[in-house]
């Protein structure tokens, strides 16, 4: 897969750093800037196990430290003004997370302005399927807010 070379600016603030978003549907729909998120978080998630000695004189002391696997997800925020709704966004020919039968890659780009070769990243979030969506309509009916969990397979990093 080609990453994105474009950047979604960090316009009206003081940061240094550009970040552009790509999603790739695994059913063969392209690849498609979503640069137009309001919010994008991933997080991850995983269990740690204490391993305690049990017949020690002092106490039951920690020995070792024992992590299962990780589990990550995306929560996406786009704000509707007069636009393509979130799926469409996303660049998928569905209108409910009911027919969103398939998994999507989301491609984080990461890439200070020129900066040497070397010192941004990629973050290939794969596999990944809509587990919740919502929306939210302000009393002026100016905007639609849309929220959308998505739940990851895995996630792959590499250094541009």
């Amino acid at each position: 897969m080609a990453y994105p070379t474009n950047a979604v600016s960090a316009a009206g603030h003081s940061a240094w750093y550009s970040y552009a978003m790509v999603v790739q549907n695994t059913a063969g729909f392209g690849l498609k800037t979503i640069g137009s998120f309001s919010k994008f978080s991933p997080s991850s998630t995983r269990t740690v196990e204490r391993v305690r000695e049990v017949l020690n004189t002092s106490g039951a002391g920690v020995i070792d430290m024992v992590w299962g696997g990780t589990d990550t997800k995306v929560s996406l925020e786009y704000t509707q003004l007069f636009q393509a709704d979130i799926f469409e966004a996303l660049g998928f020919n569905v209108y409910c997370l009911e027919d969103m039968k398939f998994a999507f890659d989301i491609v984080e780009s990461f890439a200070p302005p020129g900066a040497a070769p070397g010192s941004g990243h990629v973050l290939t979030y794969e596999m990944c399927v809509a587990s919740s969506w919502g929306k939210d309509l302000d009393s002026g009916g100016t905007k639609v807010i849309e929220t959308m969990e998505v739940e990851v397979g895995r996630v792959r990093g590499t250094r541009l």
